[in-house]
């Protein structure tokens, strides 16, 4: 989410990236050998996504708050860099799926299903047991995403000082809303969802990261390892139905990226490339993965190997896969696409970053 954009040489919001993208692929690769069963501990690597909200926040307000943009300006950028490769993975499974269905193995195609997945919309999924997950499964944090992208475009046409308390306010209501919404429809159940005030947790601490001057780097540090580790004692308490995520998963993540930027302001970080590149292509890494883990999976049990050995295959080739289509298509695409936006949008800068 948000993978393209670098927010001001922070190597440490690069870095978690990376880790968190590996995360999500780690939870999928077990859970392709997990025969429906919970991972107890493991369980916790699906906080890669909580990361991954916290982050958007972070980056959001860090974006806006050295750069006034026009809400037009903003929304074109966020969709330049969610939309193409999302539109083209989801175009590539549904190609997959009508001409080979034996790699897909359980997905099934309805036309408003697959028209809510272009559009980031929760729509019931034909696929029994999958809830509102869109086509590409990992696209349901897209749609959260770009309900974010939206209420903060629509914040951007109010006063500078009232911007991020616009967002964060609405954030809020809809977090507290979520026990009103439970017997509600589709749209009201997904969007009224705690896990919302992740992106605002990400904005706190943005907004505070300009101020936190003098914070020790060994405070720092520990804050970062004492969410990781909250969260990997959340894994044997979450339940299936992930109740209480926020609290589990959303304030360890907040943690684990509050502690982390502020450990670099302290002291800094080594520039590692490769952990930089990785953190580049988390976006390809998290959206080609689903379909490369089934396939593999498969091709894994016809060979008849392990399934405790499919977890590190499945990690490298996860990392490749993304690699690739990071440096083949996202990057090129991007980069295509922001110089056409930058012509016709003549970008003002608001003062240097603090």
């Amino acid at each position: 989410m948000n993978c393209i954009e670098r927010p001001a040489t922070l190597l440490s919001i690069q870095y978690l990236r990376g880790v968190a993208a590996l995360m999500v692929v780690a939870y999928h690769a077990l859970h392709q050998f997990s025969a429906g069963r919970q991972l107890g501990p493991a369980e916790m690597l699906q906080g890669g996504v909580d990361i991954f909200f916290v982050i958007s926040g972070f980056i959001m307000w860090r974006t806006t708050e050295r750069e006034r943009l026009r809400p037009a300006l903003f929304l074109r950028r966020r969709l330049i860099r969610i939309v193409p490769l999302y539109w083209t993975v989801t175009s590539l499974t549904v190609a997959l799926m009508l001409l080979m269905p034996r790699l897909a193995q359980s997905l099934r195609l309805d036309p408003l299903h697959l028209i809510a997945s272009y559009l980031f919309l929760p729509w019931p999924n034909p696929t029994p047991g999958m809830g509102l997950e869109p086509l590409i499964v990992p696209g349901w944090t897209l749609n959260y995403e770009m309900s974010f992208y939206l209420l903060f475009a629509a914040a951007l046409f109010a006063p500078r000082k009232v911007q991020p308390w616009i967002v964060l306010g609405t954030l809020a209501l809809l977090a507290a809303s979520s026990p009103l919404a439970a017997g509600a429809g589709t749209f009201a159940r997904f969007y009224a969802h705690p896990i919302l005030l992740e992106f605002a947790f990400g904005m706190l601490i943005a907004m505070g990261f300009g101020h936190v001057r003098h914070m020790p780097r060994a405070a720092a540090i520990a804050l970062t390892l004492a969410g990781g580790a909250l969260m990997l004692l959340a894994g044997g308490l979450l339940d299936p139905e992930r109740s209480g995520r926020l609290f589990l998963l959303g304030i360890p993540a907040a943690l684990i990226v509050g502690g982390a930027v502020l450990a670099e302001r302290a002291g800094g970080l080594a520039r590692i490339a490769f952990l930089g590149r990785i953190g580049d292509a988390s976006y390809a890494i998290y959206l080609v993965h689903p379909l490369l883990l089934s396939a593999l999976a498969q091709l894994w049990r016809w060979i008849g190997l392990d399934g405790a050995a499919f977890l590190p295959f499945a990690l490298g080739s996860s990392l490749l896969a993304g690699m690739i289509v990071h440096i083949g298509f996202e990057r090129p695409v991007t980069r295509l696409l922001q110089g056409r936006s930058a012509r016709r949008v003549p970008l003002r800068p608001a003062g240097a970053l603090r």
